[in-house]
């Protein structure tokens, strides 16, 4: 699945709503991800649904 950083996110926050770590979101989207995350940015999320 894939998420759109919305402004204000973190890499911490999306990997709480997904349940995994950001370690795993780092590893998903190495090729991605700069020092920053931008609002409408597409990162990949391999979770079947988010946290409640």
């Amino acid at each position: 699945m894939s998420y759109t950083v919305r402004s204000g996110d973190s890499l911490y926050a999306i990997s709480e709503k997904f349940n995994v770590s950001v370690a795993d979101l780092r590893k998903w989207n190495a090729s991605a991800l700069g020092k920053y995350l931008k609002p409408g940015q597409t990162l990949t999320v391999k979770s079947s649904q988010p946290a409640t």
